[in-house]
């Protein structure tokens, strides 16, 4: 009795740790650390566009908490510099560039 005992609780440790490790071997780094992202290419960086298969209509995801990093740099730098100033060129006018600068009413955005 005892023996079955023992023998039972090998095959759950056993499977506990082969759970484990499938587990953790399954894991990879997938995510763009802010050291691997390009200041030049920032454009490119805060926008993700697709299209839908059912439709093909294509859309745009802009990433504007990128910016934010960037927003805040520039205030610590030019700290007599309007602030308001540096959010609309930090900010605004990259989701501006990324989403309306080909836009049809340009006028409702200002």
């Amino acid at each position: 009795m005892e023996m079955r005992f023992i023998n039972t609780t090998n095959k759950v440790l056993l499977s506990t740790c082969l759970l484990l490790l499938f587990t953790l071997s399954a894991c990879k780094k997938t995510e763009q650390s802010n050291e691997d992202i390009d200041p030049q290419n920032e454009q490119q960086n805060i926008t993700y566009s697709f299209n839908n298969p059912n439709t093909g209509q294509e859309f745009t995801i802009i990433h504007a908490y990128l910016l934010y990093e960037n927003y805040f740099a520039a205030v610590k730098e030019n700290p007599d510099e309007s602030i308001y100033e540096l959010y609309q060129q930090e900010i605004v006018q990259p989701v501006f560039e990324a989403c309306l600068k080909d836009a049809e009413l340009v006028c409702f955005a200002r």
